[in-house]
């Protein structure tokens, strides 16, 4: 039983918590490629 609801727990964090984890890989790699990108100019 305990199984069956971590798995809805994680199921309900997952989504949020993944999204959260792109925006901010996406944000450092902006954040280290625009100095790059302003470098080449």
């Amino acid at each position: 039983m305990a199984l069956v609801f971590f798995e809805w727990l994680l199921r309900l964090i997952a989504p949020p918590f993944f999204f959260l984890v792109f925006l901010l890989r996406d944000t450092l790699l902006l954040m280290g490629t625009l100095p790059e990108i302003f470098i080449a100019i």
